[in-house]
C-alpha cells in the first residue's frame, strides 16, 4: 500500500472559513482589488499571508471562465530545431507575461495530423490568439485561412507565397533583402568576385528576397552571374535537413550533384558562396571538408541566421533579428486582441548585422 498521501488542494472557501471572513472580500484580495473594493490593509495582508502559507493556488481556468476570457497567447513552431524558436519565444512570452497573457507553445514538426490536433486544441482552449510560423502546404494553408475567419491569427518571420497577395494577413517579417547586399558587398570587398548563390525553395517569401539581394548586389557592381553559380537544392524533409552530422558525412552523393558543376566542371570556380540560411551552410561546410576543398582559402561561406550551433565552426553570418521578431508579434497579438479594429497589423523590421568569423 502506497504510504503517499494526495495533497490537500486549498480553495478559496477554505481560505475565508479559516480567516472567518466571507468569501468575496478573500476573492477581492486574491484578485488584487483589495484597494478598488476598499478592503483595508490589515485585512489584506491576513488574506495573502494565509494564503501563502497554505500554499494556496488559483484555478487559472475557473478564473477565466468566470471572466469570459482565457488570456492564453499560442505560439505555433513548424519546429524547435536550429534554435530558431528558442530565440523568438524568448522575446514573445516575456511581452505577453508582462501584459497579464500566458504564453503556450504547439509543435505541428510540419505533419498535417499534428497541425490539425494542434489547431483543435487552440480552439478547445478557448486561446485568444495564434502566433504561427507558416509552412507551405495545400491542407495547411487551408487551416490557416480558416483559423484567420475565427481569432486572431499572426505570422511571424516569414508569409507563404501563395499568401503574397492576401490583404488581410496580420504579420511581422524581417527585410532580408538589403542584410544580403550588404554581406554581398563585404565579400566583394575582400577581393571576392566570383560569388555563388545556393539556396533551397521552403515555398516562403524570404526565400526569392535574399536571391534577389544577392542579384541586385552582384548587379551594382558589375559583376557577372553565371547560371551554374545558382543553386537551389531540392527541399527534402525536416528530418532530413536536420539529420545529425555523421548523417550527411555519408551523404556526398546528394551533395555532388549541386557541387561537382562549381568545383570539378566549371572552368570558373567560385571564390565565395551566400548561403540562403545557416542550417544550409553548416550542410555545405562540412561536405566541403569532406571533399578536401579548404574554406575560407579555397572559397569563403556566408549564411543567414546566426543559430547557436554554428558558432562551432566560424560561420561568418548575417545575424536575424529574433528579439525584435518575437516582441513585435507579441504586441500585434494583443493589439488585436484589445483592438480587433486594428486589423490587419503588417510590419517589417529593418535590421543589418553581419557577424564575421573563420568562413570569410
Amino acid at each position: 500500500m502506497s504510504n503517499i498521501q494526495k495533497k490537500t488542494v486549498i480553495t478559496m472557501a477554505d481560505l475565508a472559513n479559516r480567516l472567518n471572513m466571507s468569501k468575496s472580500t478573500v476573492s477581492f484580495v486574491l484578485s488584487g482589488n483589495a484597494k478598488k473594493m476598499q478592503v483595508a490593509d490589515d485585512t489584506a495582508k491576513k488574506v495573502n499571508d494565509m494564503a501563502a502559507r497554505l500554499g494556496y493556488i488559483p484555478n487559472y481556468w475557473a478564473r477565466s471562465l468566470r471572466k469570459k476570457r482565457t488570456k492564453v497567447i499560442t505560439s505555433l513552431f513548424d519546429t524547435l530545431l536550429m534554435n530558431w524558436a528558442a530565440g523568438v519565444n524568448q522575446a514573445l512570452s516575456r511581452v505577453l507575461r508582462d501584459k497579464g497573457y500566458a504564453s503556450f507553445i504547439a509543435v505541428d514538426w510540419c505533419d498535417i495530423e499534428v497541425l490539425k490536433h494542434e489547431v483543435n486544441s487552440i480552439y478547445e482552449r478557448q486561446d485568444e490568439a495564434v502566433i504561427c510560423t507558416p509552412w507551405p502546404h495545400k491542407e495547411s494553408e487551408e487551416i490557416y485561412l480558416n483559423m484567420m475567419e475565427k481569432l486572431p491569427l499572426v505570422f511571424m518571420g516569414n508569409i507563404l507565397e501563395s499568401f503574397r497577395d492576401n490583404k488581410r494577413l496580420n504579420y511581422v517579417v524581417w527585410n532580408s533583402k538589403p542584410a544580403v547586399k550588404m554581406a554581398i558587398n563585404y565579400l566583394i570587398k575582400t577581393g571576392r568576385k566570383r560569388i555563388a548563390f545556393l539556396g533551397s525553395h521552403h515555398g516562403v517569401l524570404s526565400d526569392m528576397e535574399r536571391y534577389e539581394g544577392y542579384r541586385e548586389a552582384m548587379t551594382e557592381a558589375g559583376l557577372t552571374i553565371k547560371d551554374e553559380w545558382v543553386v537551389w537544392i531540392k527541399r527534402g524533409t525536416p528530418e532530413f535537413l536536420s539529420a545529425p552530422s555523421h548523417y550527411w558525412k555519408s551523404q556526398t552523393a546528394y551533395w555532388d550533384q549541386y557541387f561537382k558543376p562549381l568545383f570539378w566542371e566549371s572552368t570558373e570556380k567560385p571564390e565565395a558562396i551566400f548561403v540562403i540560411n545557416d542550417d544550409i551552410a553548416m550542410r555545405a561546410w562540412e561536405y566541403m571538408v569532406n571533399r578536401g576543398i579548404k574554406v575560407p582559402d579555397d572559397v569563403a561561406f556566408i549564411g543567414v541566421g546566426d543559430l547557436l550551433p554554428y558558432e562551432q565552426i566560424g560561420l561568418t553570418t548575417i545575424v536575424e533579428p529574433l528579439n525584435a521578431i518575437g516582441t513585435e508579434a507579441a504586441n500585434i497579438a494583443i493589439e488585436l486582441i484589445e483592438n480587433p479594429k486594428s486589423a490587419p497589423i503588417q510590419r517589417s523590421i529593418e535590421w543589418m548585422e553581419l557577424k564575421v568569423r573563420k568562413t570569410t
